[in-house]
């Protein structure tokens, strides 16, 4: 008799051994357990509590160390980009920020609608909204 594997993956992607069921007897044969590198690779807890803020209204001379500061008074800040012009690389008025998700809610009520040092324009500080779950728009 064949008995059928639900899968099978070799042992230096997953790591630890553990066992696998069969899919027609139950019975245990050798398996795998995930290890956490590849749990993370196809989006673990972690990942989901990650929020991406958008950050608007930035002045035109903010850097990367300068937005971090700002926001590592709210939490650990995983990762920054700012649009930056290619020919002056001055930034181009808008970032965005990924933290965890209670932190970047803290920090959104926190610095959304503050003035900016040095100008009257206040900073916009939003969740981001990933353009697949926006729709299509009609005309």
């Amino acid at each position: 008799m064949i008995k059928r594997l639900l899968f099978a993956v070799p042992v230096d992607i997953l790591g630890d051994i553990s066992s696998i069921h069969t899919q027609d007897s139950g019975t245990p044969l050798a398996g795998f357990f995930i290890s956490r590198s590849l749990r993370q690779a196809h989006g673990s807890n972690e990942d989901r509590n990650m929020k991406k803020l958008f950050i608007g209204n930035l002045p035109q001379d903010a850097t990367e160390d300068s937005v971090r500061e700002m926001f590592s008074a709210y939490g650990t800040v995983r990762s920054i980009s700012v649009a930056s012009d290619i020919f002056s690389g001055r930034c181009k008025g808008f970032g965005f920020v990924e933290m965890e998700g209670h932190e970047a809610r803290a920090a959104q009520t926190a610095l959304d609608g503050n003035l900016v040092a040095d100008s009257d324009r206040s900073l916009r500080v939003r969740f981001d909204d990933p353009k697949a779950s926006r729709g299509r728009k009609r005309r």
